[in-house]
């Protein structure tokens, strides 16, 4: 330790001690050193809450970005599958109605009744119905879905 630090050291306490004493001769009946280490002590600890609380608001955030990315995820995934759904509809429909076309141009009435109902059915099945079987299956982590 250096003469200069121990001369600063001593001269810090002393300055301490004369302030003490002057301010405990001010006002009678309140020990400062009590009242200091008080006030240390709640810096002490509002620092430590500060800290604690900088760390909740830094996984409170990560959290949410998680969360985000797993909603984001999880949207492409149920586009995909409504794209997948309605795409293999569309193309059943363009199939029955190839059909009832065909029935149309050869004035086939039973082809036409068939196709027609067929095009019925296609219309009747939302492909949402099935979106909660999708969902309990995406829900799932043992299960694999075929899209």
């Amino acid at each position: 330790m250096s003469k200069s630090k121990i001369v600063g050291d001593i001269g810090a306490r002393v300055v301490k001690q004369k302030i003490f004493k002057s301010a405990s001769k001010k006002i009678p009946g309140i020990n400062f050193l009590s009242v200091v280490e008080e006030v240390t002590s709640a810096i002490k600890e509002y620092s430590i809450i500060v800290q604690e609380e900088k760390t909740k608001r830094v996984a409170i955030k990560s959290q949410r970005d998680y969360l985000i990315e797993e909603i984001k995820s999880k949207k492409e995934i149920i586009l995909t599958y409504l794209e997948k759904s309605y795409d293999e509809r569309a193309s059943i429909l363009k199939k029955q109605f190839e059909i009832v076309d065909k029935a149309i141009d050869s004035n086939n009435i039973e082809m036409l009744q068939v196709g027609l109902g067929a095009v019925i059915k296609v219309l009747e099945n939302s492909p949402l119905s099935d979106f909660n079987e999708f969902k309990s299956l995406y829900d799932n982590p043992n299960k694999q879905i075929d899209i």
